[in-house]
């Protein structure tokens, strides 16, 4: 029971997570303005006929997982030539946003401008700082379950938060390009979606439509609010797990249950004396009074055994709770572990913090 309330009172998933402190944080940054190279109609055709000559290094298998994707070439400075495949979805959108997407005779597109300045920026992040080149140990184009371990695509908060008695987990910061496989078994299944493309095509594209305002940034705050507070919680279970015994020593946290027992009580008996507004010269009191000496202070109910302690206490000896009443007690100081604001309850006490940085 003891080892229940403390994980009760940890548990992060009781808790409410607050991270304006990592929104503002970038997770990817493209530099995509520092080389736009604005060919005209005579090096486009050059290009054109450069292309015509390549020949296509994609295996059957990574054609059939891109299936449906167009396939799409932009070059350098220097005229070297990329060859990527990406949805018709951001094809259209770099067209709309940027111009300069030239459809070939093939059905393939050349960009130009600043249509290949930003793809080839969000491409060096893929292919380099998200590691999906290097990772791609075999260079059959597809990243599979043992490769995907060194992809650099996971970002989490920087260091966490967490108050025994308050009812918020706190996240401060961000760092980001950390390595998949840093991820224990159950949160890389649980966020692969996330964080996994099977191929570096199916990677661009989908951060090419999460810039969705085309500024080279996607910021935390832009993910979807329940991957955050899903993969936040998960984050931070398995430290709790791992720390549990202690983060309260047995004295504390017996310290901790009799707290919050007295402020059930205050709590009750403020909510009695409200219910039957007795005071000073209230006839209720005198009601109270007789009904104590004719049936005895077994026979009140919970609230008028509270009541008649207070105002009688000089009738009887302090009587102990009896066992339905004990039953009634475990259970508030359950309901106030598992969430104290909703007991109206505020501890004051806000030393026993959970702060730590992964």
């Amino acid at each position: 029971m003891t080892t229940f309330a403390l994980f009760a009172s940890w548990n992060p998933y009781h808790k409410i997570v607050d991270d304006r402190r990592s929104q503002e944080h970038n997770i990817y940054k493209a530099d995509i303005n520092s080389v736009i190279v604005q060919r005209d109609k005579e090096e486009l055709q050059a290009l054109d006929e450069k292309i015509s000559k390549l020949e296509s290094s994609v295996s059957e298998e990574q054609a059939q997982m891109e299936e449906g994707l167009l396939k799409v070439y932009f070059a350098n400075a220097g005229g070297e030539i990329t060859s990527i495949a990406l949805s018709s979805q951001s094809v259209f959108a770099l067209e709309r946003n940027f111009g300069e997407v030239h459809k070939r005779k093939d059905g393939s597109y050349l960009l130009n401008g600043e249509s290949s300045a930003f793809v080839s920026g969000w491409y060096r992040i893929i292919a380099q700082s998200a590691n999906y080149l290097k990772a791609d140990k075999d260079a059959n184009g597809i990243i599979d379950d043992e490769e995907n371990l060194k992809l650099k695509t996971v970002f989490f908060p920087a260091s966490f938060c967490l108050d025994y008695a308050s009812p918020v987990l706190e996240t401060f910061g961000l760092k980001t390009y950390r390595e998949f496989g840093s991820l224990n078994e159950e949160q890389r299944k649980q966020f692969k979606e996330v964080f996994v493309s099977d191929t570096l095509n199916l990677a661009l594209d989908k951060v090419l439509k999460q810039d969705f305002d085309f500024d080279g940034e996607i910021f935390y705050k832009e993910m979807d609010t329940g991957f955050r507070d899903s993969y936040v919680k998960a984050l931070v279970m398995p430290i709790v797990e791992e720390n549990l015994e202690s983060l309260l020593s047995q004295e504390e946290l017996n310290k901790r249950i009799e707290e919050q027992k007295a402020k059930i009580v205050a709590e009750v008996k403020k909510r009695s004396e409200e219910k039957f507004n007795i005071d000073e010269n209230d006839e209720n009191r005198e009601e109270l009074r007789l009904k104590l000496l004719q049936q005895g202070f077994e026979n009140l109910t919970f609230n008028e055994k509270i009541l008649a302690q207070k105002y009688f206490p000089h009738m009887f000896k302090e009587k102990e709770l009896n066992q339905e009443d004990s039953k009634t007690f475990t259970k508030l100081v359950f309901e106030i572990e598992q969430n104290i604001s909703k007991a109206k309850i505020q501890s004051t006490n806000s030393q026993n913090l959970l702060d730590f940085e992964i």
